[in-house]
């Protein structure tokens, strides 16, 4: 079976999660009326270039253009959408990076890519967002900061140019745009990573934060390292998770980031701040080139972060919002739509067949995620608050904390229904539910209270996840550390994900 055909037989899993961005840019484009194709195209301009900038380890509720009034965080991206669509609800398909960009790249699942852990590659029969713009004529050119993005990974299909950089601002994107022609059609990737941790140790201190001492900033960073050891241990060492429980030491430093909550989170901002200001150097070089008005520009991360949410740091725990809950800025030439807020609950699965279908782009095969769009836009949002949808999982083999395994187990399905959000705990059999206007942090579970509603999540959560599973990848490869070069080794041990 080619890759095609088994991607066009995925187009009934991905009608739940593939049509809403598009539908909402539709409708909002004011065709919602007289929703035709012939309608859209003369009424929007197709976009010349595309840029996906993805910064690493981003909360959406870290942003000032998302509610956070803290400090200030994100005066670059607060314009950018003001210039743009924000979507209020839009989720990470997984809460680590390498299964997200696999799904972000691919529009697939987790499930479908089986792309779970350190060992898994993107199958080379994945038909990426790289590869369906280089054949569509662009020039495609990617920039990334995180080991987990790299070639060894599969993540390199369909670009011309593929480096990994760790600093990526104006100054590189203008070497970037020197080497075009002046009939090039740009399709640009960018993954930056300062709330990733490094800079959010090392980088300067901004005015009006409080500051955090050299000597704390160090000890963070070190325990940091010590904690991500420990949650891998059994990983590390190719031994069944659990066969060594060092759930005493791990509480010892989950205790100890709780206590140093403030330092923590100011590092955190100042590193979105730093992340938002290299934002705008490279939006200011698109715009000193004059293409900026004739560019498509996506602003989204791959996961977020936990900072004591639900007793966790760092990432890859669970599907809370403080996981997969991310911005997502979409800037349409011309500035068209600016200013727009959509509520609609959206998957970055969807990133690739929106960017396709914005771009008067067909040949991607699934039927579904073009067919949806004009019949939603003539009934609008509203049709879909009765309706369960999936928008995100973890599938964890990495990762071993004995009160989370007990609590949450290893498979983790995250669904949202107007207000309410789901989590299916599969292998647990176990069900919660938030109601996220009440209780946006997730802290009252409505299970017990709600057994109607759980009866259908489940059912609908279970299905999902069959039918995901029956449309996996049978090509998806397996790696071992030997197989990683000593390059992509390097970048994960400076991320602290090699020992």
């Amino acid at each position: 079976m080619d890759r095609f055909t088994r991607r066009s037989l995925r187009a009934p899993l991905l009608i739940e999660t593939v049509p809403i961005i598009i539908f909402v840019l539709l409708s909002l484009a004011g065709c919602a009326d007289n929703p035709t194709k012939e309608s859209v195209e003369t009424e929007s301009r197709v976009p010349r270039h595309v840029v996906l900038f993805v910064i690493d380890t981003l909360r959406a509720d870290r942003l000032n253009c998302y509610g956070y009034d803290e400090r200030m965080t994100s005066p670059v991206m607060d314009a950018l959408a003001a210039e743009g669509v924000l979507f209020e609800s839009a989720y990470s398909p997984g809460p680590w990076t390498l299964p997200s960009l696999c799904s972000i790249a691919t529009s697939s699942h987790i499930c479908e890519h089986q792309v779970l852990d350190d060992r898994d590659r993107l199958a080379d029969d994945e038909t990426t967002m790289a590869e369906y713009l280089k054949a569509a004529g662009f020039r495609t050119v990617g920039l990334f900061g995180n080991g987990y993005a790299g070639a060894d990974f599969g993540l390199d299909q369909g670009f011309d140019v593929y480096e990994f950089s760790r600093r990526n601002d104006g100054a590189k994107v203008a070497a970037v745009l020197d080497t075009l022609e002046s009939d090039d059609r740009l399709f640009l990737y960018i993954h930056n990573m300062e709330p990733h941790g490094g800079e959010r140790f090392t980088g300067p201190a901004v005015d009006g934060f409080p500051s955090v001492p050299t000597e704390m900033r160090n000890e963070l960073d070190e325990r940091f390292n010590r904690y991500r050891k420990l949650t891998r241990w059994d990983f590390t060492r190719k031994q069944p998770l659990g066969t060594t429980d060092n759930t005493a030491q791990q509480q010892e430093e989950l205790d100890f980031f709780s206590r140093q909550f403030d330092a923590n989170s100011v590092l955190y901002d100042a590193a979105i701040r730093l992340a938002d200001q290299r934002l705008g150097s490279v939006i200011h070089e698109l715009e000193s080139r004059g293409i900026w008005n004739d560019t498509l520009f996506l602003l989204v991360s791959d996961h977020g972060e936990e900072l004591g949410d639900h007793g966790g740091w760092q990432h890859d725990q669970s599907v809370y919002q403080e996981m997969i809950r991310v911005p997502l800025i979409v800037k349409l030439p011309g500035n068209e739509l600016a200013g727009r807020r959509v509520k609609d609950h959206i998957s970055l699965v969807s990133l690739l067949p929106t960017i396709l279908d914005t771009l008067r782009i067909e040949t991607m095969p699934m039927d579904s995620a073009t067919a949806l769009p004009l019949p939603l836009a003539v009934h609008g949002t509203a049709a879909r608050e009765g309706t369960w949808t999936v928008v995100g999982m973890r599938e964890n083999r990495k990762k071993y904390f004995r009160p989370w395994k007990v609590d949450r187990g290893d498979l983790n399905i995250a669904l949202r229904r107007g207000s309410l959000k789901g989590i299916w705990n599969h292998e647990l059999k176990k069900a919660e539910l938030y109601d996220l206007d009440a209780d946006p942090h997730e802290h009252s579970d409505l299970s017990r209270l709600n057994p109607a509603a759980i009866e259908e999540m489940t059912a609908i959560a279970e299905a999902w996840l069959t039918t995901c599973r029956a449309s996996a990848d049978p090509a998806a490869s397996d790696l071992e550390a030997t197989d990683l070069s000593q390059e992509s080794l390097d970048r994960l041990r400076a991320l602290g994900y090699v020992d």
